[in-house]
């Protein structure tokens, strides 16, 4: 996710989940570490949107269609089928 930023981007947005740390505490981290770490939060935020749509409470639009492949993708991984 970062790596697609420009580095003044991915700076600010570093900058901004990691408030009151510096660039070079930032420079320090492991990124690697911290990409799994996003990411895993970002398929739980999608899971728990699927959750709201499978109990029908989902507002209209709450999943993108990045939300659905990131479904798609999990589903896959977990060997469940779905059709359409």
């Amino acid at each position: 996710m970062l790596k697609a930023l420009p580095l003044p981007l991915a700076d600010a947005y570093l900058l901004e989940q990691f408030s009151g740390a510096t660039l070079d505490q930032i420079d320090a981290m492991d990124f690697h570490r911290l990409a799994r770490a996003l990411e895993t939060q970002r398929m739980r935020d999608v899971e728990g949107k699927r959750k709201l749509y499978l109990d029908g409470k989902a507002p209209d639009g709450l999943l993108t269609p990045d939300d659905w492949r990131m479904i798609a993708d999990m589903d896959r991984i977990a060997g469940i089928t779905t059709d359409g």
